[in-house]
């Protein structure tokens, strides 16, 4: 997925894509409440990595030593990946950010509006009477 990616956005000239729901997530986290989103990936993104399957000390693609031979394209996480992912250009999903927030400003605007104008209104009927 990413190699498709990539290749979009060397075609297209852009120079950024959000691919997959969760990236999305996380940048939309990040311009709403980025301490929280931080704090959050600190406490959960090392353990989202790890697996209860033990590894082998001769596994040759450690951490520590380079792969000397061709190695995997799929880690131990290949068969839990997606084909497919939903891939946005990101100036694209920035627009709709911020035509979302306008709208529900209008919309919270709109409905405060309305309620001030009947508290008004039933304290106006109520000084008459």
């Amino acid at each position: 997925m990413p190699a498709r990616a990539i290749l979009r956005a060397a075609r297209e000239g852009k120079a950024e894509y959000w691919v997959s729901r969760t990236v999305a997530e996380l940048v939309l986290g990040t311009m709403i409440a980025p301490r929280w989103i931080s704090n959050y990936l600190a406490r959960t993104t090392v353990e989202g990595q790890m697996t209860s399957d033990p590894i082998s000390p001769r596994r040759p693609d450690n951490l520590y030593t380079p792969v000397a031979r061709y190695h995997r394209t799929h880690g131990s996480f290949g068969k839990q990946a997606k084909r497919r992912a939903v891939t946005v250009n990101a100036d694209h999903a920035r627009f709709g950010v911020i035509v979302a927030g306008t709208a529900a400003t209008l919309g919270l605007g709109f409905m405060v509006g309305r309620a001030a104008q009947r508290f008004v209104t039933e304290r106006t009927q109520r000084r008459v009477r």
